[in-house]
């Protein structure tokens, strides 16, 4: 559980203190862990999942302004956003799914503006792609 506890706090700083540029979470899940930062920022939030029934509970977890929260039903590998869309991207509780976590990675890399960070976390084990992708300073 540590390794949950340090994703968790580095959302936290991610969400409260950056509070500008809207947030991609990438495998939201139904957002047991991310909830209460997302209600404690009044930043613009787009979650996705590929389940409607998870995005459906992320829903009744995140309970915030509607204006301010966008639900969206896709698969990691094909996602309605520009290159550069977003301040933050978040990914927890989704790498451990995929054969190759670092693919995921870049996909979401893509979707970063410049110079802005990503937080990617997994629920099972030591991993490492994450800093070999992004590097240490990003994550």
């Amino acid at each position: 559980m540590e390794s949950v506890s340090c994703v968790l706090r580095g959302l936290r700083r991610c969400c409260c203190q950056r509070l500008y540029g809207p947030l991609l979470d990438a495998g939201c899940g139904t957002a047991v862990f991310t909830a209460a930062s997302y209600r404690s920022t009044g930043r613009p939030l787009v979650l996705v999942d590929r389940s409607l029934g998870m995005l459906r509970r992320a829903a009744q977890r995140v309970s915030v302004d509607p204006s301010r929260v966008a639900l969206i039903q896709a698969d990691v590998f094909d996602l309605p956003f520009q290159p550069g869309s977003f301040a933050t991207v978040t990914c927890h509780g989704l790498l451990h799914l995929f054969d190759d976590p670092a693919q995921v990675l870049g996909v979401l890399r893509r979707l970063l503006k410049p110079d802005e960070r990503a937080l990617a976390g997994r629920l099972e084990g030591d991993f490492d792609v994450g800093r070999e992708t992004f590097g240490p300073a990003d994550l």
